[in-house]
């Protein structure tokens, strides 16, 4: 009497799904049955259900799909594969989000599937700025899952360059400037400008000091500070003696002497 049962369909067959679950998970021949795949982890995609003699699934390629069911017992598979995203070139900071969807390739370790770019959504993140940017590929429907991969932002370059300036022996320094280039858009660099001590003429060094630029690779070119001479006057006095009589001293008078000299 239970044989007749099962084979007249009045007892239910199990169902079985691996990767997945199913809605009933005992069905009699001919009842419809609702698969669904599990969530794919982490870098992989659901592909398809694998090919079962007997079992004609709706759509073999959707993560959620029905089949009529045998009169059998039944375990149908999930398949899953490794989302493969290709090398993507390195890029140069340029002050705006880079998304270089032109070279996000994508396709499944294993699977002889071509996907085209209408098959998963691609975004970024931290990709404005240099460093590590982060390309994450997500699968569309009837696929699921998702991976990400990263592409470097390399700094941009800039200059600064110290002006040469100068100043008269003994006066106060003039204020020290530099020319940036290679700047984007807004941007600014971090740096500051020092010279060499010294106050006798001469020669100095003026540095340009980098902080931190995050976003550029900068070349720093030194300039000079030059210490001219000062312009004085000296005035012999005029002197008399008598005849016979010893010479007088013999001065002078210092005019417009700069810094403190003898």
């Amino acid at each position: 009497a239970i044989s007749s049962a099962i084979q007249s369909g009045e007892s239910g067959a199990p169902v079985t799904v691996e990767g997945g679950t199913a809605n009933p998970t005992t069905a009699c021949a001919g009842d419809t049955v609702t698969i669904t795949a599990n969530t794919p982890e982490d870098g992989k995609a659901f592909v398809q259900w694998a090919p079962l003699e007997g079992v004609d699934f709706a759509q073999d390629d959707a993560a959620t799909t029905t089949f009529a069911m045998p009169a059998t017992d039944v375990t149908v598979s999930a398949v899953f594969a490794p989302i493969i995203i290709g090398d993507i070139d390195n890029k140069v900071y340029t002050g705006n989000p880079i998304k270089p969807l032109g070279e996000v390739h994508v396709s499944l370790d294993g699977v002889d599937l071509a996907l085209t770019a209408d098959d998963y959504e691609v975004s970024f993140e931290d990709n404005l700025n240099a460093g590590d940017a982060k390309v994450i590929v997500t699968m569309k429907s009837p696929h699921a899952g998702s991976q990400s991969t990263t592409f470097t932002i390399e700094p941009a370059k800039a200059t600064v360059t110290a002006d040469d300036n100068s100043k008269t022996y003994g006066g106060e320094d003039p204020e020290l400037k530099a020319k940036v280039t290679g700047l984007i858009g807004e941007d600014t660099l971090n740096f500051m400008l020092s010279r060499a001590e010294g106050e006798n003429v001469g020669e100095y060094a003026i540095s340009v000091i980098l902080g931190e630029n995050p976003n550029y690779t900068v070349t720093p070119e030194d300039g000079t500070l030059t210490i001219t001479p000062a312009k004085a006057t000296v005035t012999a006095d005029n002197k008399t003696k008598t005849v016979g009589d010893a010479d007088p001293e013999l001065t002078a008078t210092v005019g417009v002497l700069c810094g403190g000299g003898q």
